[in-house]
């Protein structure tokens, strides 16, 4: 029987932070058939969704949304929208805010727009076949922190792709000396988890710049992999196929993934699609509404909230059902709210109990 549903529109106040979608299709969700796209927005007066043909294409065609449950809107939009972007258009009273969706699979380079993906069409070959190596213990962990530009960008590394997630994924590489580097070098030290600085994307790079760089500490998306480490971060399935890639060749040499992650700020408030779709919610504020800054980057994601506490668990669980990624570091943990990091203990060993979770024991 259906769930029993009533629209809510343009609901603020302390109404706002009460609502909870508990569904599991927020996004673009594709089929060859029809794209149906939801999004929270219980703020808005109206939303709509732009798609577009390219990155930097005028608007094909704009698709209204209807008021659906629990603050989101929802529409349908038949046909094969596979490599279409989108963006959303939000009537906010007064402002038209276009924001990328946050729960986009996909992004343009810069992550400029959103792109509907079919993401059976990214599994590398023998993906369905990519197990977890064994591991039984936290206490037999052995881990290996590395970003990924990096740990092959030395031209002694003789890696094809330096720096890039295809640099990590290679075999057979020797440095000066015949000795082994790279992957075969986490090998030879008997290491059993790679962790990865942060690879979901990030706003403090420039994708297309190949001499830009930053640690990554700046969530932008995520549910989306960094693009400045792929070897094409125009294309929007490169970055998606690459991970895989770099996932399954670590997998088979036997070391798994741990994703370093940012789920204590993002990277601004004012050009955060959270913020241009719900102005207001996702963000702490102290008692005069100016942004608190216990991370030190100029704001906090208020993960107590509900819908922000799903967007963080929606996006841990993506990770690792899509990209077979192993288990996660926190940074900045003790800013999370301790409900938020029991969910995640919880709703995650469900999902795969050998994942391994840890984090900063400091808030910044």
């Amino acid at each position: 029987m259906a769930r029993e549903t009533s629209p809510v529109v343009a609901v603020g106040g302390q109404e706002m932070f009460e609502l909870f979608y508990p569904g599991d299709d927020l996004g673009a969700v594709y089929t060859k058939e029809s794209t149906t796209f939801r999004v929270f927005a219980p703020t808005a007066l109206g939303v709509s969704v732009a798609l577009y043909s390219s990155a930097d294409a005028a608007v094909c065609y704009g698709i209204e949304m209807a008021p659906d449950c629990d603050g989101t809107w929802l529409a349908t939009v038949p046909g094969d929208l596979a490599g279409m972007c989108y963006m959303y258009r939000v009537d906010l009273g007064g402002a038209v805010n276009e924001a990328v969706d946050p729960y986009a699979h996909a992004l343009t380079a810069n992550g400029v727009r959103g792109v509907i993906v079919d993401l059976d069409a990214t599994n590398p070959e023998g993906w369905e076949r990519d197990v977890r190596p064994p591991f039984a213990a936290p206490t037999d962990a052995i881990i290996y922190e590395a970003h990924v530009r990096d740990f092959t960008i030395s031209p002694d590394a003789n890696v094809r792709y330096p720096g890039k997630y295809l640099g990590m994924a290679a075999r057979g590489c020797k440095g000066p000396g015949g000795i082994s580097v790279g992957l075969d070098h986490l090998v030879e030290l008997g290491v059993t988890h790679v962790h990865l600085m942060p690879i979901q994307d990030f706003a403090s790079v420039d994708e297309l710049d190949k001499d830009d760089y930053n640690w990554g500490y700046d969530p932008y998306h995520f549910f989306v992999p960094e693009g400045s480490y792929s070897i094409a971060p125009e294309c929007a399935v490169a970055r998606i196929i690459e991970v895989k890639k770099m996932v399954q060749s670590l997998h088979s040499a036997g070391l798994r993934v741990i994703l370093d992650v940012v789920y204590n700020h993002t990277w601004s408030v004012e050009d955060s699609p959270l913020h241009m779709i719900v102005p207001s919610y996702y963000h702490r504020t102290d008692c005069a509404g100016r942004y608190t800054n216990g991370s030190g980057c100029g704001n906090e994601l208020a993960t107590d909230r509900p819908m922000v506490r799903k967007l963080i668990l929606d996006s841990l669980r993506y990770w690792v059902e899509e990209y077979h990624v192993d288990g996660f570091r926190f940074d900045l943990m003790g800013l999370m709210d301790y409900d938020t990091v029991r969910e995640i203990e919880s709703r995650l060993y469900a999902v795969e109990p050998s994942l391994l979770l840890y984090g900063e024991p400091w808030a910044g």
